[in-house]
C-alpha cells in the first residue's frame, strides 16, 4: 500500500495527500481486502459513489453497502446497455439492407439476423 500511497502523491495533484492507511481504512469501509490495482474503472467508480452516498444515507456504516450496490448496478447498467444498443443496431442495420435485399426485411430469416448481429458484435471489438 505504501508504494501505491507514493506514487499517487507523485503526481503532483494539488490537496492530495494519501497514505498507506488511508488506502486500508477505505478498502475496511467498503468490505474489501484491498482496493488496489483493481482493474477497470468500475471499482474506482463504486468507492467515489460510496463515499458520496454514504455522507447522504447511513454514514459510514453504509459504506460497504452502498460501495457493492455501484458495483453492481454499474455491472447490470453496462450489460444491459450493451446488449439493447447491440439488438436496436443490428435491427436497424437488417431494415437498412432490407432496403437493397428485401430477404432482410424478414426477421424470421435466422440468416439475416445472424449476419446482422456478427457484424454489430464485431463493431464493438474495438472498443
Amino acid at each position: 500500500m505504501e508504494t501505491a500511497a507514493v506514487w499517487v502523491n507523485s503526481l503532483g495533484l494539488s490537496g492530495v495527500n494519501l497514505t498507506p492507511d488511508m488506502l486500508a481504512q477505505t478498502a475496511k469501509d467498503v468490505g474489501e481486502q484491498s482496493i488496489i490495482s483493481r482493474s477497470g474503472g468500475a471499482p474506482t467508480l463504486a468507492v467515489g459513489l460510496a463515499h458520496i452516498m454514504q455522507q447522504f444515507i447511513g454514514g459510514s456504516a453504509m459504506m460497504a453497502f452502498w460501495y457493492h450496490f455501484a458495483i453492481m448496478f454499474e455491472a447490470l447498467f453496462i450489460l444491459t446497455a450493451v446488449d439493447a444498443g447491440t439488438r436496436v443496431a443490428r435491427f436497424m442495420l437488417q431494415d437498412s439492407i432490407g432496403n437493397f435485399i428485401p430477404k432482410f426485411k424478414e426477421h424470421s430469416w435466422r440468416t439475416g439476423a445472424w449476419l446482422t448481429t456478427a457484424v454489430m458484435v464485431a463493431a464493438w471489438g474495438p472498443y
